[in-house]
């Protein structure tokens, strides 16, 4: 994951959708759209696994994020 500066990290439990304001400090400290990784909470091994599109649906309006986790589920957005 590449790193400009201190990520954002946002984590989410039992969620099928996270939805987050894109702040104008977001903007300002990071890329506009921003570059976000999907980590899901894998039980069996205890880690976080990057999502890898489709399974993940992201969409960016300029003022909100908003990801579809396509189930409930648990895990962080990290945004860059």
């Amino acid at each position: 994951m590449p790193v400009c500066c201190t990520p954002t990290i946002i984590e989410f439990a039992n969620a099928t959708q996270t939805v987050v304001e894109y702040t104008q400090e977001m903007r300002d400290k990071y890329s506009f759209p921003p570059k976000v990784f999907a980590y899901y909470y894998d039980p069996v091994s205890g880690e976080f696994v990057l999502s890898i599109l489709p399974l993940t649906s992201m969409r960016f309006s300029g003022t909100t994020l908003t990801v579809d986790h396509g189930g409930p589920s648990g895990g962080k957005l990290v945004i860059t």
